[in-house]
């Protein structure tokens, strides 16, 4: 694992900062830049548009607020979508990124997200609202054991910050 941790920070992109409300992923919207981001500092806010039941209007619903050492990006990439199924903004105070190329992390990606089943986070094929949920959580809803197992990966990216 060490090795993996050394390989993943020589391939780091570099810090990207975002303003406040800053648009990093569009519902929708073809990923030109398949990145996978790590939040360094402030905070991101998943969102996607539906459809209100009652009067029909599109509206803009909140699905979580991640903050530092909290990743995003990867799930619409795993799941091989052109298309990322939630927007991405910046917090209120703005956010900075560690970004990867998602082609230099596919294997390590792989490894945390579809080899370890449901055991820490929920699989990247799940519904968005249960994905988004775990991931504002910090993965905490999940077991304890694997939110152990959890932590270890999530030790990478702090190192590397």
């Amino acid at each position: 694992v060490s090795s993996e941790r050394w390989e993943l920070a020589c391939r780091a992109g570099g810090l990207v900062e975002f303003r406040p409300g800053e648009r990093v992923m569009q519902e929708r919207k073809v990923r030109e830049a398949r990145r996978w981001y790590i939040i360094f500092s402030g905070s991101a806010i998943m969102s996607q548009e539906r459809m209100d039941a009652t009067t029909g209007e599109i509206q803009s619903v909140v699905l979580g607020v991640l903050g530092r050492a909290i990743h995003f990006g990867e799930r619409s990439m795993l799941r091989g979508d052109a298309a990322s199924e939630l927007s991405v903004d910046a917090g209120p105070d703005g956010m900075t990124c560690l970004t990867f190329d998602f082609e230099v992390t596919r294997v390590f990606l792989d490894r945390i997200f579809r080899s370890a089943g449901d055991k820490f986070c929920p699989s990247v094929f799940c519904d968005v609202d249960t994905w988004c949920k775990a991931k504002a959580q910090g993965w905490r809803s999940m077991p304890n054991s694997a939110a152990m197992e959890y932590s270890r990966e999530k030790c990478v990216c702090k190192a590397i910050q």
